[in-house]
């Protein structure tokens, strides 16, 4: 390798007799960009802007990024990856759109390689997603939308609060499910599902979709439920992660989630895709596939 004395990101440092951009710490090439899809790239720049620790494993990362960026580039406006090794500034940014804003963090919450866990009293995680404002090439429409996480803790649950998964900030609770046998599940909605219970319980992947103005499904790992809900305008708030409601009317569920992303309703097939992906990447850090 070339001489490397300072640290960066950097263009036209010679490694091992070719001409690379990467990011150099002490002398160390941590990452060379002519290896790496150019999402992953983009991602890795940001979280040398912002001071982040990638996770330790660069081309399993990477690899998980070339599986997971078809569906990103297609379905989601937003994608949060909690799990893996990367430190907890590299866990706030949208690995779908690295050039959003990022997430932050509040309140007692525990962070680990497998996920962002709350503790019923005070943690949760703000988006900075107000899906309501429909910016210009948003994906997440009124009555084409999707919200989906993957519950890697379940320890604490003992109510449908304490299960949140996502809540919106407002009172009506119009964008809020649960890992949890319920029928209160809603997304862009202020009325709960017609045709009874859903259950999101257990580990692994929770989404609904809302795919018609009256038309949501939910998926429960395997499970595919059709179920009658019809659509109300979006409250004009961010969507936040384990917490439920403003003010005196909010809730904080004690569930970990392992990965959370929002955007345009996800077909049946694309659901057990991410599945995969997910359980792969898991599995090359020996943790267990839960998804």
């Amino acid at each position: 390798m070339g001489a490397v004395k300072n640290s960066g990101v950097f263009k036209g440092v010679s490694i091992n007799g070719q001409i690379a951009k990467g990011l150099v710490k002490n002398g160390v090439v941590f990452w060379k960009q002519e290896n790496l899809h150019a999402h992953t790239v983009k991602i890795l720049a940001l979280a040398t802007a912002i001071g982040a620790t990638p996770p330790t494993n660069i081309a399993n990362f990477d690899s998980y990024v070339r599986a997971m960026y078809p569906i990103w580039l297609e379905y989601c406006d937003l994608y949060a990856m909690f799990f893996a090794d990367g430190n907890t500034d590299f866990k706030r940014i949208n690995l779908a759109n690295p050039d959003g804003v990022l997430f932050d963090f509040y309140g007692g919450f525990t962070l680990d390689s497998n996920g962002f866990k709350g503790n019923g009293i005070n943690a949760y995680v703000d988006t900075n997603f107000n899906p309501s404002l429909l910016v210009s090439g948003q994906k997440y429409q009124l009555n084409d939308a999707s919200q989906f996480g993957v519950v890697s803790g379940i320890d604490g649950i003992s109510t449908v609060l304490t299960s949140i998964i996502a809540g919106a900030r407002g009172i009506g609770g119009d964008n809020t499910f649960f890992a949890f046998n319920t029928a209160s599940h809603k997304i862009n909605t202020i009325n709960e599902l017609t045709g009874g219970n859903v259950d999101l319980s257990g580990l692994g992947l929770k989404m609904i979709n809302r795919t018609s103005a009256t038309e949501v499904n939910l998926i429960n790992k395997l499970n595919l439920s059709a179920r009658k809900s019809s659509s109300s305008p979006m409250a004009n708030y961010n969507q936040y992660l384990l917490r439920r409601g403003l003010n005196s009317s909010f809730a904080y569920s004690v569930t970990k989630i392992s990965s959370y992303g929002m955007g345009k309703s996800i077909p049946f097939e694309v659901s057990q895709q991410i599945r995969t992906i997910e359980n792969n990447y898991r599995a090359s850090l020996g943790i267990p596939q839960i998804a």
